[in-house]
């Protein structure tokens, strides 16, 4: 906000609101924290977000100007839509996911949506935000099992499907004491006898699946399903037509209602028991399991 020297109100810089998901609007500032004025009267703000993360710069009437993005988590990220090669999208950590748009002609890019924020649009998976795309029965679904790395697996996996170009949570299975929901009191009254999920995993290698079977976005206790592995899962594979399988070699094919909602069945097979691997994949028949080098 902008004051006169006796303190009338003058004008605002930038949209209200902050961010939100849906198509990105530049002129929404997303906690602006730190400011400066240059000589030649712009206004420099520096803005304490993952979401994205950026310095503004807006012009002496309230102009928005440009804005600089970045930097990236260590080491990078991101990954291109396989079907589509202008879209491009990036999750810092859980703390959300966004979408840019390539121009391979010249070399440039720009944020175009807000595509997820935690608990935006259901309840909070648990990991990092989706960040890779896979298209299966004509609908467009993210995982989060490789957004911290392309090489290390998560000890439990997210799937969101894409709904009016947002993403809405369908699914989640692995290791149970990777997601804090399962420990609060609504859940912890569905545990099966004997388990506790406050334990170390290696301590009780309890397993478990959710799948949003009314659809609202939500994970009730009755939507999961629990099971005790011979050893904890450290890793959960997503392959291409959502098939799980775990660094244990448990595998979960998808299931497909009339509507072709997602379901993952409550009978799971097991390709092979694999003590202590961290990273597992499933292709053409094989299952191929690494441990930590």
């Amino acid at each position: 906000k902008v004051f006169s020297a006796d303190g009338t109100f003058l004008r605002a810089v930038g949209t209200p609101g902050g961010a939100s998901i849906g198509t990105y609007d530049r002129t929404r500032m997303q906690r602006p924290y730190g400011m400066t004025l240059t000589a030649d009267g712009q206004l420099w703000v520096a803005e304490q977000s993952y979401t994205p993360k950026r310095v503004s710069v807006w012009a002496n009437d309230g102009a928005f100007v440009t804005a600089f993005y970045g930097p990236p988590q260590y080491g990078g990220g991101g990954n291109i839509d396989p079907l589509d090669r202008t879209k491009f999208y990036y999750a810092d950590g859980a703390k959300g996911t966004l979408e840019f748009t390539l121009d391979w002609d010249n070399g440039t890019s720009a944020l175009s949506r807000i595509l997820y924020l935690p608990g935006s649009n259901g309840v909070v998976l648990p990991g990092s935000a989706p960040q890779t795309a896979m298209q299966v029965n004509g609908r467009r679904y993210f995982t989060n099992v490789f957004s911290t790395s392309p090489v290390s697996l998560a000890a439990a996996a997210g799937i969101w499907m894409q709904r009016d170009g947002n993403l809405v949570p369908v699914a989640a299975a692995g290791q149970a004491q990777a997601w804090e929901l399962l420990k609060t009191a609504p859940f912890k009254a569905k545990w099966p006898a004997g388990a506790d999920l406050t334990t170390k995993p290696w301590e009780q290698p309890w397993s478990f699946c959710w799948t949003d079977n009314n659809g609202d976005g939500q994970a009730q206790p009755d939507e999961v399903v629990y099971w005790k592995e011979g050893t904890h899962v450290s890793g959960v594979y997503v392959a291409p037509d959502l098939t799980l399988t775990f660094s244990t070699g448990r595998t979960l094919a998808p299931k497909w209602t009339t509507e072709g909602t997602l379901r993952y069945p409550d009978d799971m097979k097991t390709e092979a028991t694999i003590p202590g691997s961290s990273q597992v994949l499933q292709a053409n028949g094989w299952t191929v399991a690494m441990g930590g080098p």
